[in-house]
């Protein structure tokens, strides 16, 4: 975060990955692509590993947001590895959300890698939160355009102080820079939050409204 805007590429081939909405892209020769206004892209067969697509990664995005939490989000190769970690440890299911919506710190890309495949199960559900916007009642609209979410959360310093990348003494100027959008208390090493946000957001390319919360997967 922020994403970065690469240049076509004509070795790739690409297809939809539903209806109006994504893109699959596979090893071919075709015609330069245009991804903008895919939504989501999906890469299939591409001979790389783990460490090939987090290298792929960084030439596509300018910062990298931490996994907030370190607990709840192990790192992968916790010895070396700082920027990537598990999305999910266990077998729970996850609701639609906007990553991270609870927060300031909101990506504007996600990376997503399969390092196995599930044998059942397993699939990742995405939203298109333009379709959504679009689908809303004009009373709906306007309830939630005079009306914003209120985020109420809380969790270690450190884990905080880790997800915006700073010191444990840097914390609180950071999280000034934030106000009066996020307010919070301290006490015994835990952080207890508030933050007001709009439901819609501005896509990044071509600043359409878009529905995008946190609310369902709470």
């Amino acid at each position: 975060m922020p994403a970065r805007n690469p240049a076509p590429d004509a070795s790739l081939c690409s297809a939809p990955l539903a209806e109006g909405f994504g893109v699959v892209l596979s090893p071919s020769a075709s015609r330069p692509l245009h991804l903008k206004d895919s939504g989501a892209v999906m890469l299939r067969g591409f001979d790389a590993d783990r460490g090939d697509f987090e290298a792929f990664t960084q030439r596509f995005a300018t910062d990298f947001i931490l996994p907030m939490m370190r607990a709840a989000r192990p790192k992968v190769d916790s010895a070396t590895d700082r920027m990537t970690a598990h999305v999910d440890v266990g077998f729970h299911a996850m609701g639609l959300h906007q990553e991270l919506s609870f927060t300031p710190m909101r990506p504007e890309a996600v990376w997503l890698w399969c390092q196995k495949t599930a044998g059942t199960g397993g699939e990742t559900t995405l939203a298109d939160g333009v379709r959504i916007y679009g689908a809303l009642t004009e009373s709906h609209k306007r309830l939630f355009e005079s009306r914003r979410l209120k985020y109420t959360f809380g969790g270690p310093a450190a884990g905080v102080a880790e997800l915006f990348d700073v010191t444990l003494d840097e914390l609180p100027a950071t999280l000034a820079r934030y106000a009066p959008a996020l307010t919070y208390t301290q006490s015994n090493g835990q952080l207890a939050f508030t933050y007001l946000t709009s439901a819609f957001q501005k896509t990044k390319f071509g600043g359409t409204s878009a529905f995008l919360n946190f609310l369902l997967f709470s």
